[in-house]
């Protein structure tokens, strides 16, 4: 297993087809089955006789890919049906594929079902008709009675497939560099070339999302440089391209662009904050001008949606979520039921994209619509300070009705939203590992039987950031071999890639709703936080003007030895490589030519680097 995680960890540049690399069973009428892995001997055999028993082989990749299965058929007797099946988990191999032996739900640039029936002619190459999104393990048997000789199976991928190297991270801590790889090796699997699109999961819903692009874009900036760039903005052109007359901004659309909605109020606001990202990270101005006006559509409908203290205030939602009318309270947890009224989540997110649009407007000289949009959001971090939180348990309300409920996305959503001081910060931080985290990760609730309980990736990557954000990479850190550690070790599920929900128990069986079996993504974008933080805090390089034209290096060394990484930008690459000494930090940068930033660490004084090349310190 050793060799394959290799594979999968560092294999982020363009491959050709994918071959099995391991046998995981076969049974019943299979002959030479290795034969499909190694090439050698004679071709794999697979018969069926009337009457007999039905031959089965199941096909292990080493890790997720997607694409086109191409079986090469040499020779064939009989009418025989080739029947391949898809898993992720091999938990959930068996004849019909996992999630149920459905498909994605909105997706219609794959197959709709994870089997599918392959008539054979003879020798020569068989193939499906549509692409399977990801998955580990194929199962291969005939649905219909006859013998079939095969001389090999691949998995044409149809997912991007990068030209060149991009970004890079390693460290002291094998898993960290394990995890910063599969991260990255996540985005991949989600971005599709047709489009080109960022879409939330390889295998479903394989649709684009405004939330999980928020994840998205940090990801594929740090792993991907300017290849990535045109999926993310393409993506954010079609999200505001879809606006709707009142304002709102579509929170998901399909692939092929025929299906969109709303989904919620914060899934709208969530766009306004993924652009604002996108154009810090890439320094595309001319993406922000020619969004600009249905940015302040979106915020100025949304402002319109405030108590009279300026709070953001939801309802409850429609029951058809991809309807334009549905700005309701749902959000990243739709199986957990709305929010209605003042939410302390939903306020942060509508703090955060106010503070977007400032952004925004300010990059384009606009200094008075950058200012009103900022007092929005002081009024916004006043009233939440004021009516949603309790000093008693040092912790945000979830909404002004519910003061029982300890939550995770409120309480770190408002950190990252810049609405407690240090202090509180502090408070509220210890409060949540003292209520919330358990030795697989963090439940996202607490003193609420009725909500599910799963773990999010997504949500404790928001924990994560606001952790390091107030100093606390430790904790942070431990966080990530918490919850995301077990995604990156050898199992039966392990996938290269990281997975949407965790069970309580740390395992891939996190049931929502009426979730089928197997319905788990094993591969979704928006659990790919720990990708975009390690680059920025652990090794420390950030955006500080557009595009990295300002840059800062502040890494937090977070319980660590050494930490090197690479962030591509525009200008070329920002190489940086720390040290932990006796005697100090040892540190390394390479800079390119046309940027400047400094070098910052906690209780010394700043070191500007005005020059390119490389600069080597001792920071005592």
């Amino acid at each position: 297993m050793r060799a394959i995680l290799l594979v999968s960890f560092l294999s982020l540049t363009a491959s050709a087809a994918e071959r099995p690399l391991t046998v995981s069973l076969a049974a019943g009428p299979v002959a030479n089955p290795q034969h499909l892995i190694d090439g050698k001997g004679p071709p794999t055999i697979l018969e069926w006789r009337p009457g007999g028993t039905r031959p089965v082989l199941l096909l292990d990749y080493g890790r997720d890919v997607e694409g086109t299965a191409e079986v090469a058929v040499s020779e064939q007797s009989g009418n025989p049906t080739l029947h391949l099946a898809y898993s992720e988990s091999r938990l959930y191999a068996d004849v019909f594929g996992d999630n149920g032996g459905q498909g994605p739900y909105a997706a219609e640039d794959v197959a709709d079902r994870r089997s599918e029936d392959i008539p054979v002619h003879g020798r020569g190459v068989a193939r499906p008709p549509m692409p399977q999104g990801a998955a580990r393990f194929q199962l291969i048997t005939l649905s219909a009675p006859g013998r079939v000789a095969l001389d090999s199976i691949s998995i044409a991928p149809s997912n991007f497939q990068p030209a060149q190297a991009g970004g890079s991270f390693s460290c002291s801590d094998e898993l960290l560099t394990r995890l910063w790889a599969a991260g990255a090796y996540t985005a991949q699997l989600t971005m599709l070339p047709a489009g080109p699109l960022v879409l939330d999961g390889a295998k479903r819903d394989r649709s684009l999302w405004s939330g999980d692009l928020v994840v998205a874009i940090p990801t594929i900036a740090v792993s991907f440089g300017a290849e990535g760039m045109p999926y993310l903005r393409h993506s954010l052109d079609q999200l505001f391209a879809g606006q709707n007359e009142a304002g709102a901004l579509p929170g998901v659309q399909s692939a092929s662009g025929k299906h969109s909605g709303v989904y919620s109020a914060t899934y709208s606001l969530m766009t306004v904050i993924a652009a604002a990202d996108y154009v810090r990270l890439s320094g595309d101005l001319d993406f922000a001008r020619s969004i600009v006006e249905r940015m302040r559509r979106a915020l100025a409908f949304h402002m319109a949606q405030t108590d009279a203290d300026g709070l953001f205030v939801t309802t409850q939602p429609s029951p058809d979520y991809t309807s334009d009318k549905n700005t309701g309270g749902w959000d990243w947890n739709p199986y957990d039921g709305a929010l209605v009224g003042a939410a302390t989540a939903y306020n942060a997110t509508y703090r955060r994209a106010l503070l977007a649009g400032a952004e925004i407007e300010a990059w384009l000289g606009d200094s008075q619509e950058a200012a009103a949009y900022l007092a929005k959001a002081d009024g916004v971090r006043e009233a939440v300070n004021r009516r949603l939180y309790g000093s008693e348990r040092h912790l945000y309300f979830v909404t002004d009705e519910d003061h029982r409920t300890v939550a995770q996305d409120a309480n770190v959503q408002a950190i990252l939203a810049g609405i407690p001081d240090r202090d509180r910060t502090r408070n509220i931080l210890a409060a949540l590992r003292e209520r919330l985290w358990t030795a697989a990760g963090v439940r996202p609730f607490a003193d609420n039987s009725a909500r599910a309980p799963v773990m999010s990736p997504y949500v404790t990557a928001e924990e994560t950031a606001a952790r390091f954000l107030a100093g606390d990479g430790e904790a942070a850190v431990a966080l990530f071999r918490r919850l995301w550690g077990r995604m990156v070790e050898p199992g039966p599920s392990y996938t290269g890639a990281l997975w949407e929900k965790v069970a309580p128990d740390g395992g891939v069986n996190a049931f929502t709703g009426g979730d089928p079996q197997g319905n788990n993504s094993l591969a979704h974008v928006w659990s790919t936080g720990p990708t975009w933080q390690l680059t920025r805090f652990v090794a420390g390089i950030q955006p500080v003007e557009l595009g990295y034209r300002v840059w800062r290096v502040a890494p937090q060394t977070s319980g660590l030895t050494w930490a090197k990484a690479s962030v591509p930008t525009s200008y070329g690459p920002i190489e940086v490589e720390w040290r932990r000494k006796e005697t100090g930090l040892s540190l390394r940068i390479d800079v390119p030519a046309g940027t400047r930033g400094t070098i910052e660490i906690p209780g010394r004084e700043a070191v500007p680097i005005d020059t390119p090349g490389r600069h080597e310190m001792m920071l005592r």
